[in-house]
């Protein structure tokens, strides 16, 4: 099972790559364009994700080791793409939720990963919703439900 997590971490890092040289060189409308199309789908549901036997706590687990080695920074957003590719590349819907906030005079913005009733970001595996619900007023949520 050790070389299964070493090749998604791989994978991660691999994907974690991809979307650093997409933010920094492609510009505001190629990760425009990246984060329409992860938002545009309805999330597999529990029942895709025990028939292809993917272990949504494992995918989460390869990307938050593939950040700890990649060298620098990686917001929300794209550790939202890094997983919704990761789930994407073993067969499942995971779209990419994006949540804003007026906070202090400030907007503020958050994004995760929603797959069959669980909510995937960069720092845990959830099926409570609530903490994500304090962005749900300007919300901007992905697919349909």
């Amino acid at each position: 099972m050790k070389w299964r997590a070493a090749l998604d971490t791989a994978r991660a890092l691999r994907l974690l790559a991809t979307t650093t040289l997409m933010f920094r060189l492609g510009g505001p409308g190629a990760t425009a364009r990246a984060t329409r199309e992860a938002r545009e789908m309805r999330s597999s549901d529990a029942a895709d994700v025990e028939l292809l036997g993917v272990d949504v706590w494992r995918v989460a687990r390869a990307v938050w080791r593939a950040k700890r080695i990649w060298p620098l920074e990686v917001k929300c957003l794209q550790t939202a793409l890094v997983t919704h590719e990761m789930f994407r590349a073993k067969g499942l819907r995971a779209p990419v939720c994006i949540g804003t906030r007026l906070e202090a005079g400030r907007v503020r913005a958050h994004a995760w990963v929603e797959l069959a009733g669980w909510i995937v970001d960069d720092q845990q595996v959830t099926s409570d919703r609530s903490a994500h619900m304090r962005f749900a007023s300007g919300a901007a949520s992905g697919g349909e439900r």
